[in-house]
């Protein structure tokens, strides 16, 4: 997810704000541009990213574990639609105007997030079923 974003904001340049862009609107209001700022923030937001898989993990346990991926990639775009939202209801510098790309962009991020943590727990899922297999 953070390498897609650095490679679209740097490379293909079809973003204008990176997630560590809105980490930091959402956590000081501001873009950073100090370097001590940016690893603070980008730390962050990836903190709130281990978070949110997290707590995914834990409510695919209270419910139905069928269609997993579908399951995952809707929580990963309920989130980023939240954050959006969020943004917009409160009018924040950066985050209430984004143009079409960036949000188009932002939603191919969660797209991969949301990819990638079922793909993640479904293979820890599957070493923990392997090792209790291996002990008896």
């Amino acid at each position: 997810m953070n390498l897609w974003d650095y490679f679209a904001y740097y490379i293909l340049h079809i973003t204008t704000m990176r997630l560590l862009d809105y980490a930091a609107v959402m956590l000081l209001g501001k873009k950073v541009f100090i370097l001590w700022e940016e690893i603070f923030v980008q730390l962050t937001q990836i903190f709130f990213s281990g978070m949110v898989g997290i707590f995914f993990a834990y409510l695919i346990t209270k419910i139905s574990s069928k269609y997993f991926l579908l399951k995952s990639w809707l929580f990963a775009v309920s989130v980023w639609f939240t954050v959006f939202a969020i943004g917009s209801l409160f009018k924040m510098p950066y985050l209430y105007k984004v143009p079409t790309q960036t949000a188009f962009n932002n939603f191919l991020e969660s797209t991969i997030y949301g990819i990638a943590l079922a793909k993640v727990l479904y293979w820890l899922d599957n070493r923990i079923e392997k090792a209790k297999d291996s002990q008896w």
